[in-house]
């Protein structure tokens, strides 16, 4: 679960294993597998940055992420 920022400022709480898609424009939208829409105040890569931090405490597995403006990369590290 990943808390993100509604547009009318309040706090909401996403089950991250059921999103699909995040769109980035003015608004970033976040299409979840039901089809359902959220319109949120964070930016695409915060949100992803939350995934991979949510998904590294539970696995224990490392990742590091690399944010550049529109592209995201992730790196594995070797341990």
């Amino acid at each position: 679960m990943i808390a993100v920022k509604k547009i009318n400022n309040k706090n909401i709480v996403v089950n991250c294993e059921l999103i699909q898609t995040i769109e980035g424009g003015s608004d970033t939208v976040i299409t979840m597998k039901s089809g359902e829409k959220l319109i949120v105040a964070d930016r695409p890569e915060e949100i992803v940055r939350k995934v991979i931090e949510y998904k590294r405490a539970i696995s224990g597995s490392g990742i590091d992420v690399h944010v550049h403006r529109e592209e995201i990369e992730l790196e594995a590290v070797k341990e």
